[in-house]
């Protein structure tokens, strides 16, 4: 008898319960509940006798036994095996005729006649399979066991029944999105192999809609194979073809067909009913349809009467046609045990849900949305979503408890499935390991592999004891389980503060936070009943007073997990926790609970005993369950799964490989609730199961993507592929684990854990025929006349063959003595090439093999080599030793194949009594015998150890890539060949620096592909090293982290006057940037914000190759037509996983939203925030589309990294975006090769994309300007004429305005108390002292208004004072409304000077300078009773004088190229109101359950996206300037004067700087028209970095185009719109050349020298005649004295245009800024020094050299253009 291979500890079986027991339909004595995988009973502890006896048992085996016919009293069922048949694989029903009548003659020779032996058979096997079942007495049995015709006689045995993200974690796919790489995509989803699943059967409907022809064109497809389907006894025998209903014209309107079986008939449609078939006996599919090859039907013209008018191509996907296309039921040999079975036994509806799981696992459909009672939501799908599968019923209710399928049904099965032309067939059932001639499943796939069908089985739920693995035999696939990298997790949560990690699928969940009161099952015992009982949550044990509104806690064990729950809600409890007993160890399962429960690990489970056992009043909570993805470490094996070694034939290692066998979401039947229990009314299409049930249909999925892609493979070739390409490492590049958290053997995950994009192209296979299992047989002990019958084929065992030379892919010697030698050989099925043999012994092991190279010239070659183990002079092995072998090939890392090595001798036991250890140190796997073992299971590549503390990681940058993502016109001319040629040869590069080409997939992060040329992984220092000398890589630098760096702003720019457009608004000239993709580089977005409607979008262009990446039910439309994220990089420097619901783009944080939103989102009226700035919302390009690429996390650093943002950069460049806008940066300057952005802008550029980034918030500090490099467009942030103000009046009459944007207000005008936060401070929390609190503080830490630190006696009823600083803003107010404040005035710290902010208050609150801080502070100190008012806040407009710049914005000069004027411009950056987030509230601290979809926020990450929006205006109605034509417009329009009139002012009320401003404040109407622009190619940019330092090698592979560099490459000489000379000790002159872009016309040079310095011009005119005219002009700059101050000084050139003899409008103006003497001493932390050969950089670098004086003097010096027309800033050091 067989079972589900789905398992209890042997504990759990004491108390086994009589599930269901009616006379209509025998059912089963349960052990527990199906998530819970079944031990065969056989290997479980003995059951007490006083279970046994038990009323209940005893009841139940008397009414069984009214069901047992008394003719079966001397009878049981056999199974009689007589080999093959001698007829074809198509036998005539005379050859089965003839064949029934051979066993009736046979078995009537032992009874009374050839009638008495047809009452006996029920079971004749003919097609392919020789033998029959019978009801035999012992004598008949043993009779005919001795009969020379019969192989063997064995009882009808019974045998237990042994996922949608386990195909990400498999490779096939990536985040939803199947790579080009993807198995899936190569074998066309398996399109057309059938898979065959010998199971409980199948749930299934009828009929199912399909879209067959695409949009237009859709038909009723039956998803039955009419072949076969069954219906009650017999099957209907059809041809199988598909019968097709069209529903719209195919060839001919208003005509329609209706195909059945070949024939066609003709339908006629009239007001939408069919009337009638009619036939057409001449139409054939054949002559209507012709198949072009392509997976298209095109009608054919050859019949007149049907065809008419031009040819149409009709579309028909490879699943249309049928899928579940058969269905067979056996349960003659179950009905033998049984006895007599009722009418809902004939069907193969499947009503236990195993059999659905299975198949669909193995052949399922896409199925969007699927999941487990709201959990894991995903699109589910089998391993060949294309594949057509059939159901193969043969397994039952159990019976006697466990057994359910037996071995009289199961041959039965495998008899018919040949037959029916199966390619795959799925078993996930098995028993005990048995002798292959007696094990119904060994015979059975026998046959199957003969005829070329591959058999994949379950290897059994018995583990983790050793040598329990079942469905041994070597001619099948066998598979254990492990898990993926999924979990539902659940918290728990204990009063003292513990918090307990836990798994489960309950459908109902506690309020969050709420704690219930905490009682052990064992407390609350009914009082007759036992402790034991009781805490095992037993029925009838619990006492529902002392239960009711608690969280219980129960043991695991003995009763199901489900039922424990049940019996915990029946007495009132509102939760359970599971706590595991000592057996079941770390092993926790997510159940599908019917109340709020957790499942917690052993460990755990002891530390909440001992917290109800020393706590008076223990409480609790249970958090809502999430599932978490990408979770670490994943695969490790799953402590059910069956170990090896194999007891059957141990020279044959088993399982063969494993798969995700845990927690597996697949399809269910709606026959039965989840937890398959009787109360359980629930009912879901999808559920999760545990078990190697589970794990074997993965491998059927993915051996039928082989079958597609390899029709030719044999079964063994097959399964070497698979064995030899799988992984030992998990997702932490680490060795598997085993259940027990040591390092798992090849007993437990035999060659590893199946990787089916490399089993498509393994190189080498260790193939096997007929002959070689019959061979094998041979050494087994079986007669020439026994394995004669088994092949029905003339064979003669060889004289000497061995065990040693069968050809299996891995390699198990017994009993080492000394020395053997063993043979294998390997066919060629990969392109001819050399293969290099490397060894890594097991200790104590000397291994050699012969030859060590192997030469392969031709496909399907095979080469034979020899393998010689021999023990070391001194060793002496006393446990399995483990090694491995493998055959690379040096010229393709992705071929190679690897073997295992592993021994044992006769002890176990060392001298000490413990358990051997491995090479490893960890406890051996036990075995019972003398023998040596040695695994060698082969695999793809040569392992290593690798020490994973010394990695980091790296991004190995290699410049431009060879292929071009998009072509001339937009369109993407990046095949799918190009992408993997790209990744193997960044696979070869990073493979030759490991110790194995296998760990290349455990240390890769990203291969950029597309436009970039690079990777990033983690490296340890001497790779970093080596990477950085060879001559193909430009930079490797490690993977840093980056930080995150608006209604009425609009108007403020001039686009738009009291809310309409101006006449001269560049919204109005570009219609608002319709038809431009703006992409944002930043925290996601949140999709259904107002901002992101698209109500009046146009359509989404075509040179759109984007995606909307699943996740967080993300949904794009035309304006927000794309979204991806990238969190790898990320990921990778995370020291926990990262959680499964940040696999999403969607924003969490609001940043991404806002920026996104300010750049480009719609119009949205009456945006506001708290009622606040009202007013029309919307972006820079409001009718733009927008792309929102999220590479910003949750982190305390920033949170964005370069390998996500260069991995986002690389897919944004092929997805065909028109605009870049990149809010964050570094936290200071890094050299432009070793920063992600910089190199990720350059190709960008380089392709006509716009670059915008923010300078960074940084300031005021000089040189802090992030991202120098001048080929992007660096932003400041100023301010607009808003305020939010909300004015403070004190008790003596004076007023202050203040900021602020709280929620809530005081009553106008009345007055509270006033306290300053440092007197009302608890006596805990003490001000600063000289102690090293003070370091932190600086202040008294009291007066900051910190956690903890207020008094609520002295707090509450009053306003209170708190000083800025250390913890947020927003915090101190919740930590003064904790302690009772009615409001809070937040006073600067003499740092933040006047800088304030309108944030987001709890309380009403107001914001002070540092001055106006200072005097109520002094109010206070001088007043008995001081009292002050807070006004409510009110919005002010045309404040002047704005804008002023922040102090935040970082500022020049730049670090990295002094000579590069950064930042470009300033725009808007503070209290900017644009679109939220709704996942965390305005002040994103977790107290705050405030939502708001639009929010103030400040930051340089403000101002980008202004510009950004700019540039997609300037790009739709310029759509042939480039990158540098634009931010030339946007820097020479620019303004340098207030709404004042008066010079733009620094924070400090001092005048502001171009190192503060840039070339001035963006003007956007007047850079539509800017006259001239200073354009820039990339030869430029190249001459650039040559000028810089770098040499002409590493520049020709940055860019990726022929170059070199000039001899005098100069910086003077580099046409930027501003002029900077950073060192101007004699005269120098500057080259710049300007473009016409404008009407013709004649432009005078006018010069506003710097102080102390002459400036030429020449020519000082120049005349343009046409447009796209360029000329150059020289400026030279002379100092007009010697000893000056060593400073910065600034001017201004401006050329203007003079038209038919009148002074035009139109000015280019530029700024002049130049650093006077010699150089100082304050040096670049990121200059380049001299003979930097990693970097490639020329031996006279330049050095940033600045002032003499200190920082905090140096006048802020970086240059960004101040444009009225085109024109040029100058600087000069």
């Amino acid at each position: 008898m067989h079972a589900f291979h789905s398992c209890p500890s042997p504990s759990e079986l004491k108390g086994s319960l009589i599930r269901k027991t009616n006379p209509s339909q025998i059912q089963s004595i349960k052990t527990e509940e199906k998530q819970r995988p079944f031990t065969p009973l056989s290997s479980c502890k003995a059951m007490p006798l006083s279970i046994i006896f038990s009323p209940l048992l005893l009841s139940f085996f008397l009414f069984f036994s009214l069901f047992q016919p008394l003719t079966f009293a001397t009878q049981k069922s056999y199974v009689v095996y007589l080999g093959s048949h001698s007829h074809g694989l198509e036998p005539a029903q005379s050859d089965i005729e003839r064949v029934k009548d051979s066993h009736y003659e046979l078995l009537g020779s032992l009874t009374e006649s050839k009638e008495k032996a047809k009452e006996k058979i029920f079971y004749s096997y003919t097609n392919n399979i020789n033998g029959f079942a019978a009801l035999l007495e012992e004598e008949e049995a043993s009779a005919l066991a001795k009969h020379p015709d019969v192989v063997s006689v064995f009882l009808n045995k019974g045998k237990k029944l042994h996922t949608t993200r386990s195909w990400n974690f498999l490779g096939l796919e990536a985040d939803g999105v199947v790579p080009p790489y993807s198995l899936w995509k190569k074998a066309r989803y398996g399109e057309d192999v059938i898979i065959g699943n010998l199971d409980t059967g199948k749930y299934y409907i009828p009929v199912i809609v399909d879209k067959v022809f695409g949009r237009n064109r859709r038909a009723l497809v039956m998803k039955e194979w009419v072949r076969f389907h069954q219906s009650g006894e017999e099957s209907v025998s059809m041809t199988p073809k598909m019968v097709l209903f069209a529903t719209e014209t195919i060839c001919r309107p208003n005509l329609h067909l209706c195909i059945i079986y070949e024939k066609v008939m003709i339908l006629k449609l009239e007001k939408g009913s069919l009337l009638k078939c009619h036939t057409a006996s001449d139409i054939t599919l054949k002559n209507l349809f012709k198949y072009s090859g392509d997976g298209a039907f095109h009608c054919k013209s050859l019949l007149p009467a049907i065809y008419m008018g031009s040819v149409s191509k009709a579309y028909i996907p490879p699943n249309a046609m049928s899928k579940l296309i058969g269905t067979r039921y056996f349960n003659k040999g179950y009905a033998a045990y049984a006895g007599h079975l009722n009418s809902s036994f004939q069907t193969a509806r499947d009503s236990e849900g195993h059999g659905t799981h299975t198949l669909s696992t193995a052949a399922g459909n896409f199925v969007p949305g699927a999941n487990v009672l709201g959990y894991g939501n995903g699109t589910a799908k089998g391993g060949s979503p294309h594949a057509r599968a059939a159901a193969y019923k043969v397994c039952w209710p159990p019976i006697n408890g466990s057994n359910e399928c037996f071995d009289a049904d199961i041959l039965a099965a495998f008899d018919v499935a040949i037959s029916d032309g199966v390619d795959v067939l799925s078993v996930s059932l098995g028993g005990d390991p048995a002798e292959f001639s007696e094990d119904a499943i060994a015979i059975g796939s026998f046959h199957a592999v003969a005829k070329g069908i591959t058999v994949v089985a379950s290897a059994g739920n018995s583990g983790p004891s050793a040598g329990t693995v079942s469905n041994v035999a070597p001619w099948l696939i066998t598979v254990g389980a492990s898990t993926m990298d999924r979990s539902f997790t659940i918290y728990v949560a204990l009063g003292n503060r513990k918090h307990l990690k836990g798994a489960s699928l309950s459908e109902k969940t506690l309020p969050a936070e709420k704690f219930y009161p905490l009682i052990s099952a064992a407390d609350a015992k009914i009082a007759d009943q036992s402790e034991e009982d009781a805490l095992l949550c037993k029925p009838g044990t619990l006492d529902s007073r002392k239960v009711k509104g608690k969280i219980l806690v129960c043991l695991r064990g003995e009763n199901g997990r489900v039922d424990k729950g049940h019996q915990a809600l029946l007495a009132g409890a509102v939760g359970m926790i599971l706590a595991n007993d000592e057996d079941s160890g770390n092993e926790i399962i997510a159940d599908t609970h019917v109340l709020p429960a957790a499942h917690i690990s052993f460990t755990d489970g002891e530390a909440v005993f001992s917290y109800l056992n020393y706590t008076k009043e223990p409480m609790a909570f249970l958090s809502n369950v999430r599932t978490e993805l990408a979770t670490k470490p994943a695969p490790f094996m799953a402590s059910f799964s069956s170990r090896g070694p194999n007891i059957i034939e141990e020279s044959i290692l088993k399982p063969d490989i494993t798969a995700p066998g845990v927690s597996v979401i697949a399809a269910f039947t709606q026959a039965t609730g989840p937890s398959d229990a009787e109360y359980d009314k629930r009912r879901t299409p999808f559920n999760t199961q545990s078990g190697t049930s589970m794990s074997c249909p993965h491998v059927s999925g993915v051996v039928g993507l082989l079958k597609t892609l390899h029709p030719d493979w044999s079964p063994a070739a097959i399964r070497s592929a698979i064995m030899t390409t799988a992984t030992t490492r998990d997702n932490n590049g680490e060795p598997i684990l085993d259940s027990t958290n040591t390092r798992a053997t090849p007993f437990a995950d035999g060659a590893g854990h199946v990787q089916p994009n490399r089993a498509a192209d393994p190189g080498l296979i260790y193939d096997l025929t007929v002959n070689d299992f019959l061979n094998f047989l041979c050494n087994r002990g079986y007669s020439k006349k026994n394995i004669q019958l088994f092949s029905d084929k003339p064979y003669t065992c060889p004289k000497s063959f061995s065990l040693a030379d069968f050809n299996y892919p891995s390699i198990t010697v017994t009993n080492l003595n000394d020395s053997i030698t063993v043979t294998r050989r390997v066919k060629n099925v990969g392109s001819p090439g050399t293969y290099k043999i490397h060894i890594r012994a097991p200790p104590g092991v000397t291994v050699s093999v012969a030859p060590s190279i192997l030469k392969f010239q031709k496909l399907g070659e095979e080469k034979t080599f020899k393998v010689t183990f021999k023990l070391a002079p001194t060793a002496v092995l006393t446990d399995y030793v483990f090694g491995m072998l493998t055959w690379g090939d040096a010229s393709d890392s992705f071929h190679g194949n690897v073997s295992g090595i592993t021994m044992t001798t006769a002890k176990t036991k060392s001298n000490n009594n413990k358990r051997m250890l491995d090479y490893d140190g960890q406890s051996a796997t036990p075995f019972t015998g003398n023998r040596t073992y040695c695994d060698c299971t082969l695999k793809g590549n040569f392992a290593t150890e690798r020490n994973n503390e010394a990695l980091k990681s790296y991004i190995v940058y290699m410049g431009e890539s060879s292929f071009s993502p998009l072509s001339s016109s937009g369109e993407s001319s990046l095949s799918e060949f190009d992408v993997q040629k790209v990744t193997k040869s960044h696979f070869d590069l990073l493979g030759s620096y490991l110790e194995s080409k296998e760990n290349v997939q455990d240390v890769l992060i990203y291969s950029y592909t597309k436009c970039i040329n690079g990777f990033a992984a983690y490296l340890d220092e001497a790779q970093v090293t080596s990477l950085k000398g060879n001559p193909g890589v430009i930079s490797v630098f490690e993977n840093q982290e980056r930080i995150l760096h608006t209604t009425h702003s609009w108007e403020f720019i001039g686009f738009e006057a009291n809310g309409a457009p101006t006449l001269s608004s560049l919204q109005k000239k570009a219609n608002f940037g319709e038809g431009v993709i703006i992409a944002n580089l930043d925290t996601g977005v949140w999709p259904e914000s107002k901002s992101f409607n698209d109500e009046g979008m146009g359509p989404v262009p075509s040179r759109w190759k984007g995606t909307c990446q699943a996740g967080g039910g993300f949904k794009c439309n035309k304006k927000l037509i794309g979204a991806r994220y990238f969190n790898k990089g990320f990921a990778s420097a995370s020291p926990t996983p990262i959680p499964a619901e940040w696999n999403t783009a969607r924003d969490t944080e609001g940043h991404g939203s806002h920026t996104l939103s300010t750049a480009g989102g719609s119009f949205v009226p009456g945006a506001g925030i708290f009622g606040y700035g009202n007013g029309t919302a919307k972006g820079g390009s409001p009718k733009a589309h927008v792309a929102a690429y999220k590479v910003c996390w949750p982190s305390e650093n920033g949170g964005c990294f370069d390998a996500d943002i260069l991995a986002a950069f690389d897919a944004a460049i092929g997805d065909g975006v028109d605009v870049i806008s990149m809010s964050l940066g570094p936290s200071r300057p890094v050299e432009f090769l070793q920063d992600g952005m910089a190199i990720g802008s350059f190709h960008a550029v380089k392709k006509g994309i716009p670059v915008v980034a923010s300078a960074g918030n940084s300031g005021p500090v000089a040189g802090s300007v992030a991202h120098g490099a001048p080929w992007l467009f660096t932003i400041g942030a100023s301010t607009l004429d808003r305020e939010f103000s909300a004015t403070v009046t004190l008790g003596n009459k004076k007023l202050f305005k203040g900021s602020s944007v709280a929620s809530k207000s005081l009553p106008a005008g009345k007055f509270y108390p006033l306290i300053n936060a440092a007197e009302a401070r608890l006596p805990t929390a003490q001000p600063a002292d000289a102690s090293a609190m003070s370091l932190i503080c600086m202040k008294p830490c009291s007066q900051l208004c910190q956690n903890g630190t207020l008094d609520a006696r002295k707090v509450a009823g009053k306003i209170i004072v708190c000083l800025r600083g250390i913890n947020s803003r927003v915090g101190k107010g919740h930590e003064a409304e904790l302690a009772g404040a009615v409001g809070m005035i937040l006073a600067n710290d003499e740092e933040s000077g006047s800088e304030l902010l309108s944030d987001p208050h709890v309380l009403p609150a107001a914001h002070l300078t540092y001055t106006d801080g200072q005097a109520v502070m002094n109010y206070i100190k001088s007043t008995r009773n001081p009292t002050a008012s807070i006004s409510p806040v009110h919005t002010d407009l045309g404040v002047v004088p704005n804008p002023v710049m922040a102090a935040f914005s970082s500022r020049g000069p730049s670090l990295i190229e002094p000579a590069i004027l950064k930042p470009d411009v300033t725009a808007p950056g503070v209290d900017v109101i644009a679109a939220y987030t709704e996942a965390v509230g305005p002040s994103e601290l977790p107290f705050d359950k405030r939502r708001t979809p639009y929010i103030t926020m400040s930051g340089t990450s403000m101002s980008c996206p202004h510009v950004s929006g700019i540039v997609g205006l300037l790009r739709a109605i310029h759509p042939d300037w480039s990158p540098a034509a634009i931010k030339s417009a946007i820097m020479t329009t620019a303004k340098t004067k207030s709404n004042s009139k008066k010079r733009i002012l620094d924070a400090d009320g001092q005048l502001a700087t171009p190192f503060a401003y840039g070339a001035g404040h963006v003007n956007p109407n007047l850079a539509a028209d800017p006259g001239l622009v200073y354009d820039t190619n990339v030869i430029d940019y190249l001459n650039f970095l040559c000028a810089h330092g770098y040499n002409s090698t590493f520049i020709l592979e940055f860019s990726g185009v022929p170059y070199k560099c000039p001899e005098k490459a100069s910086l003077a000489e580099f046409n930027y719109p501003s002029i900077t000379v950073p060192d101007l000790n004699g005269p120098v002159t500057v080259t710049r050349r300007v473009k016409n872009v404008g009407t013709l016309g004649t432009y005078t040079v006018k010069v506003k020298a710097p102080p102390k310095v002459s400036v030429v011009v020449e020519p000082s005119s120049l005349e343009f005649k046409k447009a796209g005219e360029e000329k150059k002009f020289m400026v030279t700059f002379k100092p007009l004295m010697n000893g000056m101050p060593k400073d910065y000084t600034f001017g201004h050139l401006t050329c203007q245009s003079f038209l038919k003899g009148k002074l035009d409008r139109k000015k280019v103006a530029g700024k002049i800024i130049l650093y006077l003497g010699a150089p100082g001493t304050i040096e670049s932390t990121a200059s380049i020094s001299p003979g930097n050969t990693d970097m490639g950089v020329n031996s006279n670098p330049t050095i940033a050299k600045f002032s003499s004086r200190e920082p905090d003097s140096i006048v802020p010096a970086i240059l960004e253009l101040d444009f009225t027309a085109p024109g040029v800033d100058i600087a000069v050091a």
